[in-house]
């Protein structure tokens, strides 16, 4: 049987760094990652460490709704391998409903081949009153978790780690829950919960996706000053700050050097990465309610003059 890992939590929450964590401390073993995001442009995929040994790319959807046939045949790829992988991790979209991936996992003809051993939501803790105040599907993250990983604890005091663990408490008692700073989680700390599921629990949960929620993808000139964009971001996320939920991308600057982009609606962090050279211009992807091409494009006019 080839054990699946469902890592799931809303836009910005530190699912690909934990994922590095996981990735880096399993490197003896033989790892396959399924990286989907929502959106055409998948920047996501660039950020997860070459510690794997096969990875699947699916975008344009939330894998919870279009995606099912194209998840469905990576699997059976899988399947068809001569070496089987020991982890299968499975990233989704932040804004996908993973009870209906569980669903899809729990086919007989799926099920014959693998286990859902672990169910892993992490949850930003400096946003999620919020999150969850705005869209259905953080609470469905929340409720599907055999573990939630309460993460960017180092950056909030006593009280809020205490309300954060209170509030998760009401709306999932059984999981396990740990507390990361920066993603970080020992692999060994996991604990198998999976006998938290039936199938009537997760065929009962229907697919409603909330009002308006769209993506924005915008590609930039081939070379950008840093400094300017960051700038940009920054207006935009003041004018923006109740629309837009997730502001991702890479940036090769005016040196030729490579930045991640990343914000979660409060701050824009940026971190010099590891030189892509199959990156084809600078791609900028904003999520959010309502959001409109020509409203984020016009921020960057004249960006390089």
């Amino acid at each position: 049987m080839i054990k699946i890992y469902v890592l799931t939590g809303f836009l910005g929450s530190g699912k690909t760094t934990l994922l590095n964590s996981f990735l880096k401390q399993l490197s003896r073993f033989k790892n396959v990652v399924i990286e989907n995001e929502f959106g055409n442009a998948n920047v996501d995929a660039h950020l997860v460490d070459k510690k794997y040994d096969r990875l699947f790319e699916l975008t344009n959807g939330c894998l919870c709704c279009s995606l099912d046939q194209e998840l469905w045949d990576v699997l059976f790829q899988l399947i068809k391998t001569s070496t089987k992988p020991d982890h299968l991790f499975i990233e989704t979209s932040g804004v996908a409903n993973p009870l209906v991936v569980l669903d899809l996992l729990s086919n007989p003809k799926i099920k014959e081949f693998f286990f859902v051993e672990h169910v892993i939501s992490v949850v930003d803790l400096e946003n999620y009153e919020q999150r969850n105040k705005q869209t259905l599907e953080f609470g469905k993250q929340i409720a599907s978790a055999t573990t939630i990983i309460i993460n960017k604890s180092e950056k909030c005091e006593q009280i809020k780690k205490q309300e954060a663990y209170n509030f998760i408490r009401k709306v999932q008692p059984y999981a396990q829950l740990l507390f990361s700073n920066n993603g970080e989680v020992n692999w060994n700390e996991l604990k198998s919960n999976t006998h938290l599921y039936s199938h009537e629990l997760v065929s009962s949960i229907n697919n409603e996706h909330t009002s308006g929620l769209n993506n924005v993808s915008i590609s930039l000139p081939n070379n950008c000053d840093i400094k300017k964009v960051l700038s940009i971001l920054k207006m935009i996320l003041q004018l923006y700050s109740h629309q837009v939920f997730r502001i991702k991308g890479i940036i090769k600057d005016l040196s030729g050097k490579f930045y991640s982009v990343n914000s979660t609606g409060l701050y824009i962090e940026t971190h010099e990465i590891e030189q892509l050279f199959e990156l084809v211009g600078n791609q900028l992807v904003f999520i959010g309610i309502g959001l409109k091409k020509e409203s984020m494009l016009r921020f960057f006019i004249g960006l390089n003059s």
